[in-house]
């Protein structure tokens, strides 16, 4: 049983909530490089230290990611967005009042990098809640707020630091990010319903007999004719054969045209082969009765452990499978190659004589080609035809992100800078706009939130380094060559691991078994999804 979001309606509202969340993170994150060269002044120090300031702030918001997850389960999106709201607020008015850069670290890196991840990735996860056949298109017009923030903040926190130096900055600038408090308060539970997915499953018993046949509001019958309890679903199965498994249910492919293609059945049903069939399927809550053959259920910690590893491995086996391991790996070299130009764009620039008030500007025009990246991106890969292709897509735009950023070092006027900040831009979005799309489609919609919470934890031990490596490679080279080629290197890397996900996919899809079986389907009632305490056997 599948969830059927509204695909509009109050999801827009949603989506605008996203969309300011991500202004007043992820944009004004991007903004703190700004401070970078007051900060270096003001405290007398080196690249690599003052660094730290930027990568903690990115690192806190994506490691405490499925903090952000976990705390959204338990209290809803709305208050878990609001609580964030108040950290990150308070983050920045005391760093205002900071007379270290160790204080920095604390205020701004812990107090509003922790606000940040509670607001992050539960709204991403609503947003993905209330929108399946246009998610891409939602997801890319709610991410679309990192670059429309980023260019009207860039300039406007320039102007502050020349009128109310950085204190003053940082102190409207928390009073700008309690406005995620607004955007909590519209993260409006949703209560979805479900709709009826026609699939064709194998129920495997014995091996030298056969599944009986069980009706939709019918009594199930065994071989030698005993009813058993009604059942929820309409099996006709074949014998089976030996090379299955005992008490197992697995989906396969038949060929010819009876029935429906085991490919054809959403991601959740395919995530996890050795999930049980009824813990894949079952839309309402697991069954918390014993199988009859077990006796008596577990009791005490033993029994509660038991139920903990069950749930853990229920909301968390994809982990283990070898297409998401790679694709973790993919992901952490991605975020550690995009964060080092957000943070020394300007710095580079101002290096290479340029203003002030221009190198801002550079910030400025990579947000607002940003938002082209996110929305022309979401839509493109909303085509029916595109669909099946997000994962090429994803691809790509990693894969050029990096190749301008090692054609970076080559660019040293302001008009250079500024076809680099235009693709760099529009790519970056392309990326934002496709991170959670390809996770969903990777593990499928039960699993979604558990997994966006994840990707975006691998994020934050590439965002806590990447500045300040790079930073200490300016320190020793006295340029910013070997940084930006680092950081191009790992995002061209990072785009091959995912070309390695999908062509193992696409491998282990076409070695899928072709064998012959008669009809079997089951029909899965709207609502819930109920079946016999005692199990299927």
């Amino acid at each position: 049983v599948l969830p059927q979001p509204p695909d509009g309606g109050w999801g827009w509202m949603v989506v605008l909530a996203c969309f300011i969340v991500n202004v007043c993170t992820r944009a004004v994150t991007r903004c703190i490089s700004i401070f970078f060269m007051e900060f270096q002044s003001h405290f007398q120090k080196d690249y690599a230290t003052t660094a730290w300031i930027n990568s903690m702030v990115d690192c806190l918001t994506m490691l405490c990611a499925p903090i952000g997850s976990l705390l959204s389960s338990h209290f809803g999106c709305r208050a878990t967005v609001m609580a964030g709201g108040l950290f990150s607020s308070a983050g920045f008015i005391m760093a205002s009042f900071a007379t270290s850069i160790e204080m920095l670290y604390v205020f701004l890196g812990v107090f509003a990098g922790f606000g940040f991840s509670l607001c992050y990735s539960p709204s991403i996860v609503m947003v993905t809640k209330y929108f399946r056949r246009r998610r891409a298109l939602a997801t890319g017009l709610a991410m679309s707020g990192s670059g429309v923030g980023t260019f009207l903040l860039a300039p406007l926190v320039q102007y502050l630091l020349d009128v109310f130096s950085w204190r003053g900055a940082l102190l409207l600038l928390g009073a700008f990010v309690s406005n995620l408090c607004v955007c909590g308060a519209l993260l409006r539970p949703i209560h979805l319903q479900y709709s009826c997915y026609a699939m064709r499953i194998t129920l495997v018993g014995k091996t030298d007999g056969s599944v009986g046949h069980s009706t939709l509001g019918g009594t199930k019958k065994n071989a030698q004719g005993e009813k058993k309890r009604p059942m929820a679903v309409t099996l006709t199965t074949a014998p089976l054969t030996s090379r299955h498994s005992p008490g197992r249910v697995g989906t396969e492919r038949a060929n010819g045209n009876n029935g429906t293609d085991a490919r054809a059945v959403p991601p959740v049903f395919r995530t996890d082969p050795g999930m049980e069939a009824w813990t894949v399927a079952m839309a309402g809550p697991p069954d918390r009765g014993c199988s009859a053959g077990a006796g008596a259920c577990a009791r005490g910690a033993w029994g509660r452990l038991v139920n903990a590893a069950g749930k853990l491995r229920r909301n968390y086996g994809f982990v283990v499978q070898r297409e998401f391991v790679v694709f973790w790996a993919s992901v952490m070299l991605m975020a550690y190659g995009c964060s080092t130009p957000f943070v020394y764009l300007v710095p580079y620039a101002q290096s290479h004589g340029v203003p002030p008030g221009m190198a801002a500007l550079l910030l400025s025009v990579l947000g607002i080609v940003d938002i082209a990246g996110n929305i022309s991106y979401g839509w493109l890969t909303d085509r029916p035809s595109v669909r099946k292709h997000r994962g090429l897509f994803y691809m790509v735009a990693v894969g050029l992100e990096g190749v301008w950023s090692l054609l970076l070092p080559l660019m040293a006027s302001f008009p250079l800078l500024m076809v680099y900040a235009v693709l760099y831009g529009y790519f970056d979005g392309a990326y934002v706009t496709l991170i959670s799309v390809v996770t969903a489609d990777l593990v499928g919609p039960v699993h979604v939130s558990s997994a966006v919470g994840l990707v975006f934890f691998m994020h934050a031990v590439p965002y806590l380094i990447a500045p300040p490596v790079a930073g200490w490679l300016v320190d020793i080279t006295g340029t910013y060559t070997a940084a930006f080629l680092v950081s191009g290197m790992a995002m061209i890397l990072s785009a091959l691991l995912f070309g390695v996900v999908s062509c193992f996919r696409s491998y282990c899809a076409k070695r899928e078994p072709k064998e012959p079986m008669a009809e079997s389907t089951a029909m899965v009632r709207n609502d819930t999804f109920s079946s016999d305490k005692s199990g299927v056997t």
